[in-house]
């Protein structure tokens, strides 16, 4: 989601391409429905970034070896190529809901600063946690407890820290 990829995926209407937001909320409205029919997913479509984009992924699970995370997020930032546009900058959570949670109001306090030397990235990280924190749903059936599942968002705020990090040390922002 962070990188607007698409998905393609065939049923007994045809080849389709559609966003995977709009591919997960599908599946997540039909979920333990009658479907008529189901999808085949085909694979996925992901767009060519430039080569000044930053991306970052981050995953945090009781045990490393276990696919399952307790959170994860991804971070993907795209520099504006002409100087009166906006840059692109999608911060999305998983594994804390039923879908993946996109970080809007944090993406918009970043947007706006992003241009000012030496961000306080602290103010960044921490917009991002409580946005993450406020908008999740926490899944209670982990075996772990609320309160250490709640310290583990600590690693989306990390990640919004290496953003910050890229960006004041990039010459694109100076």
């Amino acid at each position: 989601m962070a990188v607007g990829a698409r998905v393609e995926y065939i049923d007994r209407q045809g080849r389709h391409e559609i966003p995977i937001r709009t591919f997960i909320n599908e599946h997540i409205t039909n979920n333990g429905g009658i479907a008529t029919s189901t999808p085949l997913v085909c694979g996925f479509i992901i767009p060519r970034l430039s080569p000044t984009s930053w991306m970052g992924f981050v995953k945090h699970s009781v045990r490393e070896s276990i696919d399952f995370p307790v959170v994860n997020a991804a971070i993907c930032y795209q520099p504006a190529l002409e100087k009166e546009n906006e840059p692109s900058l999608a911060i999305v959570v998983g594994a804390v809901a039923p879908e993946p949670i996109p970080l809007t109001e944090t993406q918009e306090i970043i947007k706006k600063q992003h241009r000012v030397q030496n961000t306080l990235k602290a103010v960044w990280a921490e917009s991002g946690v409580k946005e993450a924190l406020q908008k999740s749903q926490l899944i209670l059936d982990t075996g772990l407890a609320l309160s250490a599942r709640k310290k583990a968002f600590g690693v989306v705020g990390r990640l919004i820290e290496k953003l910050a990090d890229y960006l004041n040390s990039n010459s694109i922002n100076k």
